[in-house]
């Protein structure tokens, strides 16, 4: 099926030209596609956001939207020619692909972007509007856009560059990276998110989550099952971690409530803070120079091991002493079996019982 191709000249607020006497060209193209001969949505689109939304009567339906923001009309309506949106059907993929410029690939340098109101903008671009029929497998491939998707029941992979990430009531496994941008989800199945620079913000997961940043903050609320979390220099945060965690991170702090399960935390110059609750399996906790600190719930029982080169040791519960040192004390919290090992080289070691 062709495309369907409207050209709108309307310069809108969020789309001010971007010097003085420019015009802002839009054209919009749509497609809409039954879904036979292929099992996957793929998008290339080097600039420009995507949208992924449900479809409302099981077809695909693809909408394409160019912005130019280059000179007079004519000069825009050229530089928009230039732009080419590709749809089709390739090895079993249902594949959208945007060149610019005649080139599969561009690298976008300052150039080709210009600020207002302290915003940066691309002087052209192409916006992507998907809405994928249920358990249709998506990718998305995005360069400086930002990608969204909200209500996808399939299987997604989605990764930007330098642009955002933004999910939401995903109905299966997602796996969302961008390298200087921030993913944020909410209402997740089962999932993988990273980002080199950016923060991860993921709320109400139901299956396990492994999520991992280079230098950006990692914040989980709602987990239902199990969490992987590392950060090279960013803190770790998770409200609840019902079937396990391991937390992993070099210079930031890691706080975790209501964690239970098999339990592996580390940190080489930040605090680590837990809150325990039963059923545990087990718990190792280290530090190089941050303290640790364990809440324990009431009803939990354990074997502790706490050991510290040069920081104290307090444990605020009634404990069953099988050997005390100044740099070590080995016991037993209402006889448990439990093993919860906790090291530091610097810093200091408190256990302590509330359940908070």
């Amino acid at each position: 099926m062709r495309w369907r191709v409207l050209a709108l000249a309307a310069v809108l607020v969020a789309d001010r030209p971007a010097l003085a006497g420019d015009e802002v060209w839009r054209e919009q193209s749509q497609k809409t596609v039954e879904v036979r001969g292929f099992s996957s949505l793929e998008i290339d689109n080097a600039r420009g956001r995507v949208d992924l939304l449900p479809s409302p009567d099981g077809r695909l339906h693809i909408t394409a939207l160019k912005i130019v923001r280059v000179g007079r009309r004519e000069r825009a309506q050229e530089v928009a020619r230039g732009i080419v949106v590709e749809a089709g059907i390739r090895g079993g993929r249902y594949l959208v692909d945007v060149r610019y410029q005649q080139r599969r690939r561009i690298r976008i340098g300052l150039s080709d972007l210009f600020t207002v109101d302290g915003r940066m903008f691309p002087r052209y671009e192409v916006r992507i509007a998907a809405e994928v029929p249920p358990g249709l497998a998506v990718v998305v491939r995005e360069t400086s856009g930002d990608i969204r998707s909200d209500g996808v029941s399939g299987p997604q992979v989605l990764r930007s560059t330098s642009g955002d990430i933004e999910v939401r009531s995903a109905g299966d496994r997602v796996e969302a990276s961008s390298t200087s941008g921030d993913v944020s989800a909410d209402g997740l199945r089962q999932a993988r998110v990273s980002s080199v620079s950016g923060d991860l913000v993921i709320r109400q997961v139901a299956g396990p989550l492994r999520a991992s940043t280079s230098s950006g903050d990692i914040t989980v609320t709602g987990a239902e099952d199990s969490l992987a979390l590392s950060s090279v220099s960013g803190d770790l945060h998770a409200d609840r971690a019902p079937r396990g965690l391991r937390a992993e991170s070099s210079s930031g702090e890691v706080v975790a409530r209501a964690v239970s399960g098999m339990v592996r935390v580390g940190s080489s110059s930040g605090d680590v803070t837990l809150g325990l609750r039963e059923p545990l399996i087990g718990v190792e906790a280290s530090t190089s120079s941050g303290e640790i600190r364990l809440d324990l719930d009431p009803a939990v029982r354990c074997a502790l091991d706490l050991r510290t080169s040069s920081g104290s040791l307090e444990v605020g519960l009634p404990m069953e002493m099988r050997s005390v040192s100044r740099r070590s004390v080995t016991g037993t919290i209402r006889g448990g079996r439990t093993p919860m090992v906790l090291h530091t080289t610097s810093g200091d070691i408190t256990v302590m019982g509330g359940g908070r």
